[in-house]
């Protein structure tokens, strides 16, 4: 997969919909999770990589009060989607995706 950079437009667009996303930045919701999930699984599949660092530097750049566990909880999901997205791409893993009638 090729591996696009976000404009200064785009970074800012992913930082708006985080924080739109995680409602309760002190103690995340699962519902918090899921949509930011979605926000890391679409920027990934664009091309774009949107791991860890990332997730910290759109966080201190937005200047939110999130707290030390929510970060956790962006980081390692954020790093999940990336890897998710890699999976599904990577054809040497057909055999776990399942099918109907499996």
């Amino acid at each position: 997969m090729d591996v696009k950079e976000l404009t200064e437009k785009e970074y800012e667009k992913v930082l708006e919909l985080l924080s739109s996303a995680v409602k309760n930045k002190k103690y995340a919701q699962p519902e918090d999770l899921q949509r930011a999930c979605v926000l890391f699984y679409s920027v990934n599949k664009l091309g774009f990589v949107l791991v860890d660092l990332d997730v910290n530097s759109i966080i201190e750049k937005s200047g939110e009060d999130y707290s030390e566990s929510t970060k956790e909880l962006l980081r390692h999901a954020a790093n999940t989607c990336h890897d998710l997205v890699e999976g599904l791409e990577n054809v040497e893993n057909e055999e776990f995706k399942l099918k109907e009638g499996f």
